[in-house]
């Protein structure tokens, strides 16, 4: 009697396309009538009463009525699939884990409690796709083993086919879109793409998205193919301890575990951040401020050459940033003022502040003199500090302090605080001060200090 593939699957229980798969390795005896497959009922009982082979005759199963009473998973042995099917789920009685190597002709269940899961996913990681939770195509989630048996099995069809064609595998045909959005290495790009437009529109820092892109080569080969949703908190642990054994410095993986939470913030929400490991907080650097003394002593060593004992001036009696005076022009020198529009970032001029405007700072009557005299030869469109006909660059400013500070003898101070964060503090004295005299010339204190310990209540 001459059978068809449904014929067959209705009288073993199995589905079509596992017979199909069983015919393409030829495990099963068949009939090829053109493109017609077609079995006959004696062949097919006698074949369950044998060990499963395949074509060269090497047993793949044992034991009778194997395909019958265990289908489920001596098609995944026989087959040789790659991937499992597994379950998040535990035991509605027993409250246990169903095991997934426990499985009979339905699929998984619990032996003590003869209960079996609702949902079901494939363990796919080994074909580069991660976990599947829900069918390509329907999106329809896994809720019986049988049809997870299915795709788990079409997946490996289609990785054996581009084997033997010699082809790239497809993992995105087995991926459904909602899933593939949620991927680890996909939220990371569309950050990264979103971030690149905002650095052409001069909104984000050069520096920032490069250093993105490095941390995107640690994060993807981690999590690739993972869904964010998935990642508990002992995998950022896992992550973690495979950073450390990378010899990367502390700070750089705390930038990296950044680039990760962020990546949770702006795509899942911060209510379901995963704990991520503590960092001792770097020391930042001690706070000074440099001083009258410590001023003249480095300056003393700042070379007249290429306007540096000038430019270091500028910074330091304006509080001006650093990649601001590199982008002064003739032109921004106005009786006594120094209009800032421009800086340089990451090497290209661009607006010193984001809402564009000019920034004025007033410089005294002695460095104003001394600013006309270098410029006297420039046109009003040149750069006021050049080095062969280029703007000086920041490091080279940078470079000379420092060697200043080292030729002075004295306690070294970045170019930073000696400049803008000294001249704030020297703001904030001066304010202090005039505060102080007010109080003692309204309140007819002869000490100031009297008053301020009595009744200044500060917030």
């Amino acid at each position: 009697m001459w059978m068809t593939v449904k014929d067959i699957s209705e009288y073993l229980k199995i589905k079509e396309k596992a017979i199909y798969a069983l015919v393409n390795r030829s495990l099963i005896p068949h009939s090829r009538i053109g493109k017609l497959i077609r079995f006959k009922l004696e062949e097919i009982d006698e074949w369950m009463k044998t060990p499963m082979a395949d074509t060269k005759g090497k047993t793949i199963l044992t034991g009778s009525a194997t395909v019958c009473e265990n289908s489920f998973k001596s098609i995944i042995e026989a087959l040789k699939l790659k991937g499992t099917i597994n379950t998040k789920q535990n035991c509605p009685t027993c409250k246990y884990k169903f095991n997934s190597s426990i499985v009979d002709n339905e699929g998984i269940y619990c032996p003590a409690c003869n209960t079996r899961p609702t949902r079901y996913y494939i363990n796919a990681k080994i074909f580069g796709i991660g976990h599947l939770y829900s069918e390509p195509n329907t999106h329809k989630v896994f809720n019986n083993y049988a049809d997870t048996l299915e795709v788990l099995i079409a997946i490996n069809q289609a990785w054996k086919n581009a084997e033997q064609k010699k082809t790239r595998f497809r993992k995105e045909d087995f991926i459904p879109a909602k899933v593939e959005g949620k991927r680890v290495e996909n939220l990371l790009h569309t950050m990264i793409t979103s971030f690149e437009y905002e650095v052409r529109h001069n909104v984000k820092s050069q520096t920032r998205l490069d250093n993105l892109n490095k941390h995107k080569v640690f994060i993807v080969d981690y999590f690739k193919g993972t869904d964010i949703r998935e990642i508990e908190t002992e995998t950022i642990e896992k992550f973690y301890h495979g950073l450390l054994r990378k010899n990367l410095s502390t700070r750089y993986i705390k930038d990296i575990l950044d680039t990760l939470k962020s990546i949770f913030i702006k795509y899942v929400g911060v209510a379901h951040i995963p704990t991520f490991p503590n960092f001792t907080v770097i020391p930042k650097l001690e706070k000074q401020r440099l001083g009258l003394a410590r001023e003249i002593a480095i300056m003393d060593k700042v070379p007249d050459r290429h306007g540096y004992r000038i430019a270091i001036l500028v910074l330091i009696r304006t509080g001006m940033r650093l990649n601001e005076v590199p982008a002064l022009k003739v032109h921004d020198l106005d009786d006594g003022i120094v209009h800032v529009t421009k800086a340089f970032t990451e090497g290209k001029l661009k607006l010193a502040r984001k809402n564009g405007g000019s920034v004025p700072y007033h410089v005294t009557p002695e460095l104003w003199e001394m600013l006309m005299e270098h410029i006297k030869d420039k046109e009003p469109d040149d750069y006021v500090f050049t080095i062969d006909g280029r703007p000086i660059p920041t490091a080279r400013l940078y470079k000379v302090w420092k060697k200043a500070c080292s030729d002075a003898k004295v306690k070294t101070i970045s170019l930073q605080q000696a400049s803008r964060h000294s001249k704030a503090s020297e703001i904030m004295a001066d304010h202090k001060k005039r505060a102080m005299e007010e109080i003692q010339k309204q309140l007819g204190h002869n000490n100031a200090k009297t008053g301020i310990k009595h009744y200044v209540i500060e917030d």
